[in-house]
């Protein structure tokens, strides 16, 4: 089975009726596909050699936890694997894979949907694949010395 076809580009699958029933096992056995290399510890492909736009070295949800999570889900490394691009925003980000500037992008969803809804970006059903979301974590961090009274 070839995978990553672009037949579901630009496609909502927001309702099944949209889609034949060999499609939606297509999704399906694609899915099973990316588990079960993820499961064995295969790093798959489909990022490699790609430019991949995140925001800024100092950046935790736009690039030090997406580094990470494509090193940890695709076995994939900086430099080595893929080309790294900082955008210096996620909305730069969001806009130049839509612009197909980078190849991908790790940004944060609340910003797309901002995007979306200010009409800066068509429905990200029409122009790009999700191809990983993380589990939600804190935006922000807060250190503080262990001597304030």
């Amino acid at each position: 089975m070839k995978y990553l076809q672009n037949v579901f580009q630009g496609r909502s699958f927001l309702d099944c009726k949209d889609y034949t029933p060999a499609e939606i096992e297509y999704l399906i056995d694609f899915a099973l596909h990316l588990k079960e290399l993820k499961k064995e510890h295969i790093p798959h492909e489909y990022l490699k050699g790609k430019n991949i736009a995140f925001v800024s070295e100092s950046s935790n949800s736009g690039y030090s936890a997406p580094r990470a999570l494509l090193y940890q889900n695709f076995g994939i490394l900086p430099n080595k694997d893929y080309q790294v691009s900082f955008s210096g925003k996620h909305d730069n980000s969001i806009t130049g894979v839509y612009n197909k500037d980078y190849d991908a992008g790790a940004i944060a969803d609340t910003v797309l949907a901002r995007m979306v809804a200010g009409g800066r970006v068509p429905d990200p059903a029409e122009w790009c694949d999700v191809i990983y979301e993380s589990d939600i974590f804190p935006p922000t961090a807060w250190g503080v010395n262990y001597r304030l009274k």
